[in-house]
């Protein structure tokens, strides 16, 4: 398990071994049973651990009409997300086709302690040893404090699901909210309540993301030149048998989440 894993201590350290013990539709002691990690108590907890953030110091309260925890301040609400998701990635590495996650979650399924490097070459059919590692390497990181962020929690704030798997896709969808009225269509108001309508450099430096925009902090660094990756079954459809490509991508966000965690605790 690597360093500042948030997900707490779990007798079995291997990153596939993790992934299908705090899947969302796996029975374990958590009671995480039909619930994403994130909305759990323990993922709201894993803000306590950033040294520097505002939500550090808000309150954990239970999710009204469903399951789970938010962290709060007063009225405002926030909710623990990853900025990188690992269900679509993880499904276009192993070749997985269509909508839903059944299929990948019985796959996982099928683990049983064997080498994990090599379960995931026979699982997807890809004898790339150095893509191979690259995922294995972002599997133990997409659980790490650099992979945490807050997102607002009334409809349209909080850019997850389909499409959303990717960070330049979702800090491009925030910073466009950040550019238009906090009133324009399904867009929230949660970051204009705290940084207002010209705070998109404060909200990227006070959560530690600077190595996600460029030098004048305006633009979203994207994960391969001249392209955003929406990762999806649709944008991402023409990656599944691009061995160069996936490779790119996973070495890239291991990359940058590993960096920011760095940055979070001081370390770099």
């Amino acid at each position: 398990m690597k360093k500042h894993d948030v997900r707490g201590y779990y007798e079995d350290d291997n990153p596939i071994s993790r992934l299908i013990y705090f899947g969302a539709i796996f029975e374990n002691n958590k009671g995480y049973r039909n619930m994403e990690w994130e909305n759990t108590e323990d993922a709201c907890r894993s803000y306590k651990a950033y040294p520097a953030y505002e939500e550090a110091c808000w309150n954990i309260i239970e999710r009204k009409d469903k399951k789970g925890c938010r962290i709060a301040s007063g009225e405002k609400l926030l909710s623990a997300d990853l900025m990188n998701g690992w269900h679509l990635p993880l499904k276009i590495y192993l070749r997985i086709e269509g909508r839903g996650y059944g299929t990948l979650y019985s796959e996982l399924n099928k683990y049983k302690g064997e080498d994990p490097i090599y379960f995931l070459q026979k699982k997807s059919r890809r004898d790339n040893l150095k893509l191979a590692e690259s995922v294995m390497g972002f599997l133990e990181s997409v659980y790490t404090v650099g992979n945490m962020i807050t997102t607002g929690t009334a409809r349209g704030e909080n850019p997850g699901g389909n499409g959303y798997d990717g960070y330049d896709y979702k800090l491009w969808k925030i910073n466009m909210r950040f550019k238009e009225s906090p009133r324009a269509g399904n867009i929230g108001t949660a970051f204009f309540d705290r940084y207002g309508k010209s705070g998109w450099e404060a909200f990227i430096t006070g959560h530690y993301l600077e190595g996600y925009v460029d030098a004048d902090c305006e633009k979203v660094i994207r994960i391969r030149d001249n392209e955003r990756v929406d990762i999806n079954e649709d944008k991402f459809e023409g990656l599944i048998d691009d061995d160069d490509q996936l490779l790119q991508y996973f070495k890239k966000v291991t990359e940058l989440i590993d960096e920011r965690t760095a940055r979070i605790y001081g370390e770099k």
